[in-house]
C-alpha cells in the first residue's frame, strides 16, 4: 500500500533510485497497458506461514494469483517495489523476507544478522548488524553494502529519493547523519535536542520528531531546521497528509486532534470524543484513523472537513485497520476482517478469517494476461 498518489510515486521511482542498475527484468509478468491503469490489489500474508495470495479488489474474494512456496510466518509487511514487483517484509524471527511476484519466488536474508530492520522502497533493506554497522541489502549485490557510524545508531530512515538519515543519540543531544548509500561520505549533519521517533513525510521532503516542548523537524534535502510546534502535552503519536502539507497530532489525555498547515503555520484542532493514543493516514489524504485509548475502536476523521465520521470497532495492529484504495475502512474484528462505507460506515463487506492474515493493498499491472514467448513466460496463477 502506498503513501503517495500513483503520480508521485512514479516521479519518486524515475528521480530516487539512481544505483539500482540490479532490477530484474520483467520475465514472466504481463506489461500494462496504454488505456488502463494499474490494477487494484489486496496481499494476503498468512500470519502463520503458508502460500502468498493475491485478490482484485474490491472483489475480495476474487483470487488472481497464489505463490507455488509457503511463506515463513510474517511479522510486518515493510514496503513493495512496484517496480521490480516485489514485497519486503520481516518475518517473526526479525529475519528480511523478499517475495518476488514476478518470479513467484520467496527468500529469506538471514546473514547477517540484523535489527531494527527497515525500507522504504521494497528494493532496499536496511538494517542493524550485531557490532553496530549499518547494513543494506538489494535483490542482486553481491555483498551487502556496510557503514560503520562513529556512534551505535537509535534509528534508520531511509528516504524516497535513495538518500539514508541516520539517527544516534548522545547526551541530551540526537544526531542525524546523511548518507547516500552506496556511497560511504557523509553529505550532511545535524544535531538536535534529544528526539523521538522519526516520522518521515511520504514524499520525503520532511521530517519530524517529537520533544517535551512539541514537535520540531528538518528538512531531508539538507537537513535545516523547520518551524517547530509548541503544544502544552507530550506528542503521543504523528501522521501527515500524503503531500505533507498538514500533520496530525495526537497529544497526552486530550481530546483534541492539532491539526497544523505547515505553510500557513495555522493550527486547528479536532474534538475528539475521547483521547487517541496513535494516528494512521489513509494513503491518498481522505482519511485519518485515530486509535481510541479506551479499547478496541477507533474514530474516522474526514480530512477534507476535519469531520469526525464515527467510530468503529476494531483491533490495530501494524497492517490494520486501513483504508482501501475505493475509501472503504478495512477493520479486523477477531478472525474477520468487516469492511464499511468510509462515509456512512455502514458494512458493505465481511471475509471471514481475513484477520488471519497481514493485508497490504498495492496498485500494480503484473498479473494481467499477455501472450506468451520464449523470453517471456506466462505466469502461473497457481
Amino acid at each position: 500500500m502506498r503513501a503517495t498518489p500513483l503520480a508521485l510515486v512514479l516521479v519518486l521511482a524515475a528521480c530516487g533510485r539512481s544505483d539500482r542498475t540490479d532490477t530484474p527484468s520483467v520475465t514472466n509478468a504481463p506489461s500494462a497497458t496504454s488505456d488502463r491503469g494499474p490494477d487494484q490489489l489486496v496481499l494476503r500474508f498468512s500470519r502463520e506461514g503458508g502460500r502468498v495470495r493475491a485478490f482484485a479488489y474490491p472483489q475480495v474474494d476474487s483470487l488472481v494469483w497464489r505463490s507455488t512456496s509457503s511463506a515463513p510466518p510474517l511479522a510486518r509487511i515493510l514496503a513493495f517495489d512496484d517496480n521490480a514487483g516485489a514485497v519486503a517484509a520481516v518475518d517473526s524471527k526479525d529475519v528480511p523476507v523478499r517475495i518476488d511476484l514476478r518470479l513467484d519466488a520467496i527468500k529469506r536474508e538471514a546473514k547477517p544478522k540484523l535489527t531494527r530492520v527497515v525500507s522504504t522502497d521494497g528494493w532496499a533493506i536496511y538494517g542493524l548488524a550485531g557490532d553496530g554497522s549499518i547494513t543494506r541489502l538489494t535483490p542482486s549485490a553481491s555483498a551487502p553494502w556496510t557503514f560503520k557510524p562513529s556512534s551505535l545508531p537509535r534509528e534508520l530512515v531511509p528516504q524516497p529519493d535513495g538518500t539514508l538519515l541516520v539517527l544516534s543519540d548522545r547526551g541530551a543531544n540526537t544526531t542525524i547523519t546523511q548518507l547516500h548509500p552506496p556511497e560511504t561520505k557523509i553529505t550532511g549533519t545535524a544535531v538536535l535536542p534529544r528526539v523521538q521517533h522519526a516520522v518521515r513525510t511520504p514524499a520525503g521532503d520532511r521530517l519530524y520528531f517529537a520533544v517535551d516542548s512539541g514537535l520540531i523537524g528538518v528538512r531531508s534535502r539538507d537537513l535545516e531546521l523547520v518551524p517547530s510546534v509548541r503544544l502544552e502535552s507530550p506528542v503521543r503519536a504523528v501522521v501527515t497528509t500524503p503531500s505533507g502539507d498538514r500533520v496530525y497530532i495526537a497529544t497526552g489525555t486530550s481530546s483534541e486532534l492539532i491539526v497544523v498547515d505547515r505553510y500557513s503555520e495555522i493550527e486547528s484542532r479536532i474534538e475528539l470524543p475521547g483521547p487517541a493514543t496513535d494516528v494512521r493516514m489513509d494513503p491518498t489524504g481522505r482519511y485519518v484513523l485515530a486509535r481510541s485509548a479506551t479499547g478496541e475502536s477507533a474514530w474516522v476523521i474526514a480530512v477534507g472537513t476535519d469531520r469526525v465520521m464515527g467510530a468503529v470497532q476494531t483491533e490495530w495492529r501494524g497492517d490494520l485497520p486501513a483504508v482501501a484504495p475505493d475509501g472503504a475502512i478495512v477493520l479486523l474484528r477477531g478472525k474477520d476482517v468487516q469492511l464499511v462505507d468510509g462515509e456512512t460506515l455502514r458494512p458493505t463487506r465481511l471475509v471471514a478469517g481475513g484477520g488471519l492474515d497481514l493485508w497490504h493493498f498495492i496498485s500494480w499491472n503484473g498479473f494481467r494476461p499477455q501472450a506468451a514467448t520464449a523470453d517471456n513466460p506466462s505466469p502461473v496463477a497457481g
